[in-house]
């Protein structure tokens, strides 16, 4: 690729055998895309969903603010579940005593075993009441709303991403029935009918964001870095010496992630890491955003009734069996310390958009990223008092730093409605929502 002393465009890729790979902002496609996005740059959003709730959502938890802080506004204190996110601070919103609604029994038609695992999910980004038989029907999530407002702008329109098998989560419990098991299943969806179902394989989520699966896994080809060498050749004599080092920068960081992958799905273990999982599709998704292939994704970090054993979080026992903790004090700051274990993942994404730049930005002050839960007491069930925070500013429409103590009942959708406001979607209701909070 020879552009001689001509601005690059924004959508240049390096290219071969089948290959192509999308590069950063760099100086030489400013020219190009300055009048495009001088007055709205490219704001993205994803939302991490990790089910089941968290101790800081019981009587107890509340409490000793193990979620929550105690103090609302700017002078708020890091609380024992969100510690590791103390260094983003002033790009945090935390949101308390929102409810899902949706996620609850209307009549006593839509009661019974297992009902709240079999909604919860469905009802986490869309703010709607699934229907318990004849057929699927949920509503539209804010993803793929914020999706359907850019599309066309991104080769990719959205990741849906997950953990778990799906089919491997409530070790053989029969679920609710009359409840499709799209419910549980996808936080995502497309419209009231149409699930989209996440996916867990990293080498598949790399191929739909460079061509091929990364080396050493099956059915790849060799390394992408490889197939591009000649087209980045070309590319470089004509970039100046900082446009270089961010393509340098970004092609060491794909291979990095290529090997990861490579080593990770040849690892010889029924239960691979939760930790280095979540942390390559992190990777993943920062690059996506950075070389602007896709602005939306979601990431499903876990299954209800899910029986997984965090081994690297230091407690032991099951997930789902440490969710109904009795009511116990102990028992809670078992969970909660489980809870930590994982917003510490979560931590690691936010610090990754932080040090990307995204022009004179960085990846994070350009996003809003959503973390929560639809349940709050898990051992309860409960919809009400959930774990959520919001990171990032949306490029400036959300202030950050803030704890934002919402009246209790407040619907989740208010929140969800707020985020879509933010980013530049004129929408009057969404879901349950009774109005917006100040971001």
């Amino acid at each position: 690729m020879h552009i001689g002393s001509r601005p690059l465009h924004r959508r240049a890729l390096l290219t071969g055998g089948g290959v192509a790979i999308a590069l950063p902002l760099l100086d030489a496609m400013v020219p190009s895309i300055a009048r495009r996005f001088a007055a709205e740059p490219p704001v993205r959003f994803v939302a991490f969903e990790m089910v089941h709730g968290s101790a800081g959502s019981t009587a107890y938890g509340r409490e000793r603010h193990l979620w929550s802080p105690a103090e609302a506004g700017r002078a708020f204190r890091m609380t024992p579940i969100l510690d590791s996110l103390g260094p983003r601070r002033n790009e945090l919103t935390i949101v308390s005593n929102t409810a899902l609604l949706g996620a609850i029994s209307h009549d006593s038609s839509e009661t019974g075993p297992g009902v709240d695992h079999a909604r919860s999910s469905a009802c986490f980004l869309t703010g709607a009441h699934p229907r318990r038989g004849n057929g699927i029907f949920a509503g539209a999530s804010l993803d793929q709303i914020y999706a359907g407002s850019i599309q066309g702008e991104t080769p990719v329109s959205s990741l849906q991403l997950g953990i778990e098998d799906p089919n491997d989560a409530g070790n053989g419990q029969p679920w609710a029935d009359g409840y499709d098991p799209a419910y549980r299943q996808c936080i995502s969806w497309g419209d009231a009918a149409t699930p989209l179902r996440p996916q867990r394989r990293l080498s598949a989520v790399f191929a739909t964001l460079f061509g091929r699966p990364p080396a050493g896994t099956s059915n790849s080809t060799g390394s992408i870095i490889d197939a591009v060498s000649d087209s980045s050749a070309g590319l470089r004599r004509d970039l100046s010496v900082p446009d270089r080092r961010r393509i340098d920068a970004h092609l060491a960081t794909i291979r990095d992630v290529e090997r990861r992958i490579a080593a990770f799905e040849d690892a010889v273990t029924t239960t691979p890491p939760f930790s280095e999982h979540v942390r390559l599709l992190s990777d993943l998704l920062v690059l996506a955003f950075a070389a602007d292939i896709t602005r939306v994704a979601t990431v499903k970090l876990g299954m209800d009734r899910s029986q997984r054993v965090y081994s690297e979080s230091g407690i032991d026992g099951p997930f789902h069996v440490l969710s109904h903790h009795s009511e116990e004090p102990e028992k809670i700051e078992a969970f909660g310390r489980l809870n930590a274990f994982h917003v510490r993942q979560f931590a690691y994404f936010l610090e990754r958009l932080h040090e990307t730049a995204d022009g004179a930005s960085n990846l994070l002050r350009q996003s809003v990223a959503l973390y929560g839960s639809p349940i709050g007491d898990s051992h309860v069930h409960a919809h009400d008092f959930l774990p959520l925070i919001l990171a990032g500013h949306a490029g400036g429409r959300i202030a950050g730093g803030q704890h934002i103590m919402s009246a209790p009942g407040t619907p989740m959708a208010n929140v969800l409605l707020s985020v879509a406001h933010a980013l530049g979607m004129e929408m009057e209701r969404f879901g349950d929502s009774t109005g917006t909070i100040a971001l």
